[in-house]
This record gives structure tokens, sequence and C-alpha cells, in this order.
């Protein structure tokens, strides 16, 4: 399903419902709640009426069939909101599964993370999801994408926010004769070993024009 990346940061209440509306006549129901990176000080301004929470509960009310003011959808159709997440936030901060699980309570239906190339945080996420009783119909994907090489590998990790990849694989990549075919190989490894986990539910997978080395990846689990 195509899941609409969305952020509050550019728009205004008014903005947003046309869009999300729009949306849903074509039957995009999906969508990633974002805030949004803010600009720089001498940027654009930013409007910021929303955040990532406030996008979720905002898509929950207009699946109730009204907009934020009163006024009826016709043939209302239902959004189903997601929350992003960062897995090392929750080995920093042991308070981030509680901002998390409320945006689930406000209505957040699946949860899409920023990369993780690391098998043990990806188990220790799930287990902790499981702990604080994860819903059945929450729906976890683990952000995960084809590396090309050691060099994109190390530019990701130190210009990224919440990117977090080991010297190993940096380091695997460097050795290989044909790095984007590890990088693929990589990726393939590590969702093998993420279908084994009871609180994951699926991956995301991107980068920048990684459209033909993700279609490898998908097509090795079909």
């Amino acid at each position: 399903d195509v899941i609409l990346q969305f952020t509050g940061r550019d728009r205004n209440r008014i903005a947003i419902e046309s869009e999300l509306l729009g949306a849903l006549s074509i039957d995009v129901n999906k969508v990633l709640c974002l805030t949004g990176d803010q600009p720089a000080p001498d940027g654009p301004k930013a409007v910021n009426e929303y955040n990532g929470t406030g996008l979720i509960q905002l898509a929950t009310h207009l699946s109730q069939g009204t907009i934020s003011d009163g006024s009826a959808i016709d043939n209302a159709k239902t959004l189903y909101p997601g929350a992003a997440d960062d897995l090392y936030q929750h080995q920093k901060n042991p308070e981030a599964i509680t901002a998390l699980m409320a945006k689930i309570a406000l209505g957040a239906r699946f949860v899409q993370t920023q990369y993780c190339f690391d098998i043990d945080v990806i188990r220790d996420y799930s287990d902790l999801l499981l702990r604080h009783q994860k819903p059945n119909d929450l729906k976890v994907l683990i952000g995960l994408g084809p590396l090309k090489s050691a060099k994109q590998a190390n530019w990701m990790r130190k210009n990224l926010w919440g990117v977090n990849i080991s010297d190993a694989i940096v380091e695997r990549l460097e050795n290989s004769a044909k790095p984007a075919q590890t990088g693929i190989e990589i990726c393939q490894e590590l969702i093998t070993q993420i279908m084994t986990l009871p609180g994951i539910d699926g991956v995301h997978l991107m980068g920048p024009e990684c459209e033909r080395a993700a279609a490898k990846i998908i097509s090795a689990f079909r």
C-alpha cells in the first residue's frame, strides 16, 4: 500500500485537511505523520500548526466523519495515521516508550522507524513493544535500505539524524569487491532475522535511488 509521508511544518489546518481528503479521494489512506525538520533561522518561515502527534489526532478525527470545524464529510473514509520512531532513542531514554505509546493511544495505527542495521537493537525494540502490550492491530515497520558503499554508509551515520551504522557493516562494505551487492545481502540477512521477531511486522526500504536494489530485496522474500 502507498504510505503518504506528511509533515505539519509547511501547511496550516485548512491546507492539511484539504490534502488529506484529497489523498483519501484517490484511495491513499495511510499517512506517516511527521513534525518535519525545522528551517534555519534565516530560512523560510515554518507554519507548525501541527506536530506529528497533532497530525495523528487530526487524521483520527477525519476518520470519524467530520473536519476540525465540525462540518460533516460526505462518504467519509478511514485514515490510518502512523508514527515515526527512532530505535536508538529507546536505548538512551527509558521515557521514549511512553511518548510512543501515547501516540498509539491517540490513534496511530502503524509505526515506521528510522534506519536500523543492528539486529540486537531491533530485537530489544521488539521485546520492549511486547512488554508494553503492543496492540495486535498495530503494525511496526523497521527502516532499512540497501547501502551502496562504505562512503555512503559513513556519510549517512555522520549526517542523518537517528542513523547508526556499525563499524562492522562499514568495514564489510569497504572490503567488498561488489559493495552494492553486499549492501543488498546485508538487508536480506537482516530481514530474515527480523521475520522471527514477534513484535515486528515488516520493513520499510528507503534510500536515494534505491528502487532497483529494493526491488531485488523484495523479490527474494516473495
